[in-house]
């Protein structure tokens, strides 16, 4: 059975976290991506599924994998994740 690559990419909005999550994706990673405001996100980042997340607030930290584990459901035990900072 082949493992998923699966990555969790933060700071998508902008910059290098951007670019990162783009380039994962474009190698065949399914890429989560972390943003402050996913609705103004989306037309830059293509296939990456976005997750909100601000690390100023300590209950959006902790529940932020939540969305990433629900969305990969029974895949999630062939899968590989990698996590980016």
């Amino acid at each position: 059975m082949a493992l998923e690559k699966v990555a969790l990419v933060t700071g998508v909005s902008s910059g290098i976290g951007r670019a990162t999550a783009n380039l994962l994706a474009d190698r065949g990673f399914r890429v989560f991506g972390t943003t402050r405001s996913p609705g103004q996100a989306t037309e830059r980042l293509g296939i990456v599924e976005l997750v909100r997340l601000d690390v100023r607030d300590a209950e959006s930290v902790s529940s932020a994998s939540e969305p990433c584990w629900i969305k990969l459901g029974e895949s999630m035990h062939s899968s590989t994740m990698l996590v980016i900072r």
